[in-house]
Parts: structure tokens; C-alpha cells; sequence
């Protein structure tokens, strides 16, 4: 790589993709790139776009969120979620914060939710197995919790670490903590005003094995076909 550009340069470049397939290939390459570029960001939404529509799908059809986002078209397509995801995107693109430093320190805020809900399901693991030693489960948890413990610790060393500069890092805590503080706020008032549920009751583990079988038997049930471009329910 270094005998087509310096390190130095990619590193204070904001598209360094752009600079080493032009170094690498001349103006062929700096086309070659643009588009391979185009086409990843239309996977990436292809992708987003409807797998974030359908969790929120999932969460109003067990009462966690507006009805509205469990309603689909004649395509199966959750339309209310596609709709607001859509409306994000076109609103970051519209106002110029997509080319702003904003956008990056908003894209690592969003890595630190990733990073923490992985925390949780480790510690989700540790605490129901010791709460329910006897449970049926496929994988046992080995090494006396030792590989989620390493896990937490992992976590909590990538998120201090999300950014060399302290004053991003400040910048990125801050976003995370005040949209982490509206979930907060919106989630338990909507399991206390709406789901009429008391917030810090654990839900019976009975239950939510019932609840998973049933989901296991109804995605065994469905079957996808493509029949004439569209998607077919059988």
C-alpha cells in the first residue's frame, strides 16, 4: 500500500478509499471506487432499512410500541418503520449533517449502544443461570462465567476507548447518555402507562419459554416462495 500513497495522507484524508484507488489505478480507479462506494451504501441501506423496521414490527405486535409499526403492506413490508427510517436518513442527507464531524461522533455514539447491549446479554447469561440452574437450555455456560466476564471487561475497555481525542470522546458520552436518558424515559412510561406492567418485575421464565415456542412452531409454519416477483405467504 505505502508504494502508492503515504500512510500520512490516508490518515488525513476523509476518503482515503478514493485516494488509493486513484494512486492505484488512475482516474479509472477514482470510477471503479465511486462506484463500488454507490453500490455499498445501497446494500447497507437495503439492509438497514427493512431488518430495523421489522424489529420495531415485533415490538407492536407484543404491545411495546405504537400499534401503527406492526401494520404491513401487501408485500409483508412494515410501511410505518420504513417510513420513519427514511425519514431519519433523508433528514441527516437534507440538512448537511451527513458531511459534518457531527455524523462520525453520532455513528460512535450509536457503536457504544451496540457495545452495551452486548454487556447486558452477558450479564443476562450470568444472572439466569444462576436463577435458574435446572432451566433446559442447549449450551451450558463453562469456565465459571470467566468467558462473559472477559466479555464485559472487553466492552467497557472499547467504549473508554472509542475515540483518541478527549474532547470527541466527551462529545460521544454526551450524545450517548442523553438519548440513552430519553429511551429510559419513553420505555418506562410505556410499560407503565400503556403495557400496564410494573417495570422491574421479571417476567416468569415459564412464560417466555411458552412464548418462544410458539414463535418457533409459527416460523416453522411459514414458508417464503418467490412466485412472479412478488413474495408469497403459504
Amino acid at each position: 500500500m505505502t508504494q502508492y500513497v503515504k500512510l500520512s495522507q490516508l490518515a488525513g484524508s476523509d476518503t482515503p478509499h478514493m485516494i488509493f484507488a486513484t494512486n492505484l489505478l488512475g482516474h479509472a480507479g477514482s470510477i471503479w471506487m465511486g462506484l463500488v462506494t454507490v453500490l455499498a451504501g445501497i446494500s447497507t441501506l437495503n439492509t438497514i432499512l427493512p431488518s430495523t423496521s421489522k424489529i420495531m414490527q415485533g415490538m407492536a405486535e407484543e404491545g411495546m410500541y405504537p400499534k401503527i409499526f406492526a401494520k404491513t403492506n401487501r408485500h409483508g413490508v412494515a410501511l410505518a418503520g420504513m417510513c420513519l427510517m427514511c425519514g431519519v436518513v433523508a433528514m441527516i442527507l437534507i440538512t448537511g449533517y451527513a458531511n459534518s464531524s457531527g455524523l462520525s461522533n453520532m455513528i460512535l455514539a450509536a457503536s457504544c449502544f451496540w457495545l452495551v447491549s452486548y454487556a447486558l446479554t452477558h450479564l443476562n447469561v450470568m444472572v439466569l443461570r444462576k436463577r435458574y440452574p435446572e432451566a433446559p437450555r442447549n449450551e451450558k455456560l463453562r469456565l465459571a462465567n470467566i468467558p462473559q466476564i472477559i466479555g464485559i471487561i472487553g466492552i467497557i475497555y472499547m467504549i473508554w476507548n472509542i475515540s483518541s481525542d478527549m474532547e470527541s470522546r466527551l462529545m460521544i458520552y454526551k450524545l450517548f447518555f442523553i438519548i440513552f436518558a430519553l429511551l429510559v424515559i419513553f420505555a418506562f412510561c410505556w410499560v407503565k402507562f400503556v403495557m400496564k406492567t410494573k417495570p422491574f418485575k421479571a417476567v416468569p421464565i415459564e412464560e417466555v419459554s411458552e412464548e418462544a415456542s410458539k414463535w418457533r412452531k409459527e416460523a416453522e409454519r411459514q414458508e417464503y416462495v418467490y412466485q412472479e416477483g412478488q413474495t408469497v405467504l403459504l
